[in-house]
């Protein structure tokens, strides 16, 4: 009896506990108010909360600790706010780190993100074995040996709306940003006026071991010091996928790869543009060396290099451009292309007959026919030897069988149209 007593008592007491965990709703805690330091505030928030960040300057640095909390600032969309949120590390070590398994659902948003002291890597921020979210951040005055603004070490990261401006690498490189044996997707970014040191890779960015996509991003006016590849982005060993990204303005005054350079790494570039970029020996646009290079509707403009392929240097790499246009002289270095191994392809996809839903049909490219939900024949066909089904104007459920469901479509049509 006295057992059964305890239980009566024990048992409830539990189900209340649990009642009230469950029920605990995520809080805000407001920095300098609840909390006078943000990572004070990582460090008393729990699963889901927002810590919001009042405008001001707070010199310390933070580490989001692996927890599942969304750090911002009062307004991550409005630009003043951003200027004038700033987190500034004051000593060596990385302003920003994520290093203990955060994932898409950690959130750093709406911060200028600088530096007071040089860092080894990853002087803005740096992310070792994490997938972090940094949404609509500024990584500017940060310099380190590697990755100055910030420094993806196996991790992925999705860093959307950020720029990286006026950061500096004078190790290994990445001055923006540098990825190793990293895959972050990269959107609606601008990496500008970022710098290498003597004999570095990639002042804009610098990619080795990884896989990256960018879309949407402009690379402009990265500087790469003497002896340095790649002024815009170096990739090394690395697959890249570029989507409508611009590169202008870069340069590596004695190196290769004004805009781009390339080494053992498979790079495919879509409707990108190259513009204005120059090197002190190849590639003024781009140079590529070994690998394979696909570009396709990308253009090629006021690009130089002293020595030779003004718009790109390609050696020992397979290498196939199509539908792109280069708009200078071609002459043996304004956006000409030099090397081997290379071929050019200048001609519109092929195009051929497109069966389309209630028997039309139409002659186009394959995309476009899957686009407009057809089927396509075959390059080279024609609409009257395609053998698409013939027209059924009843059909209008596109069943190609007239019944009663035809019937009910018309029916509740039925009435005025809009």
């Amino acid at each position: 009896m006295f057992r059964m007593t305890q239980q009566l008592i024990v048992l409830p007491s539990i189900a209340v506990i649990l009642l009230f965990s469950a029920a605990s709703p995520a809080k805000e805690i407001h920095v300098p108010y609840d909390c006078p330091t943000i990572q004070a505030a990582i460090v008393a928030a729990k699963k889901t909360d927002v810590i919001i960040v009042h405008q001001g300057n707070y010199y310390e640095h933070i580490n989001l600790m692996g927890k599942l909390i969304t750090v911002r600032s009062t307004n991550p969309i409005d630009p003043e706010v951003v200027y004038t949120t700033r987190i500034i590390g004051p000593e060596s070590n990385p302003t920003v780190t994520c290093n203990t398994g955060e994932g898409p659902d950690t959130i750093i948003a709406g911060f200028t993100i600088a530096h007071q002291a040089a860092s080894d890597y990853g002087s803005g921020m740096f992310n070792d074995h994490a997938d972090p979210t940094v949404e609509y951040c500024r990584f500017t005055d940060n310099w380190a040996a590697e990755g100055g603004g910030m420094l993806n070490y196996y991790s992925s990261p999705t860093v959307t709306f950020c720029t990286f401006g006026d950061n500096l690498a004078d190790g290994d490189g990445g001055g923006g940003m540098c990825n190793d044996h990293a895959s972050p997707i990269v959107t609606s970014c601008n990496l500008v006026n970022n710098f290498t040191g003597v004999a570095s890779f990639g002042a804009g960015m610098c990619n080795r071991y990884s896989s990256v996509t960018m879309t949407n991003c402009n690379v402009l006016s990265n500087h790469a010091d003497s002896a340095s590849l790649g002024g815009g982005m170096c990739n090394w060993d690395s697959e890249v996928t570029l989507i409508n990204c611009s590169f202008a303005g870069n340069d590596s005054p004695s190196g290769s790869g004004g805009g781009m350079y390339s080494f053992l790494s498979d790079v495919t570039a879509t409707d990108c543009s190259f513009t204005d970029n120059e090197p002190a020996e190849l590639g003024g646009a781009a140079c590529q060396i070994y690998g394979t290079l696909i570009m396709t509707d990308c253009t090629f403009s006021g690009n130089d290099a002293s020595v030779g392929g003004g718009a790109m240097f390609i050696q020992n790499c397979s290498a196939t451009l199509t539908n792109c246009a280069f708009a200078g002289d071609i002459d043996p270095t304004l956006d000409a292309i030099a090397g081997s191994a290379w071929s050019l392809n200048t001609t519109p996809p092929p195009t051929g007959a497109c069966c389309l839903p209630y028997g039309d049909c139409m002659v186009g490219a394959e995309a476009d026919c899957l686009a407009a939900d057809g089927v396509y024949m075959g390059d080279g066909t024609d609409c009257e030897t395609a053998g698409c089904p013939e027209p059924c104007p009843g059909d209008i459920t596109g069943d190609e069988v007239v019944d009663v469901l035809d019937l009910l479509e018309l029916l509740g049509a039925w009435g005025p149209c809009p």
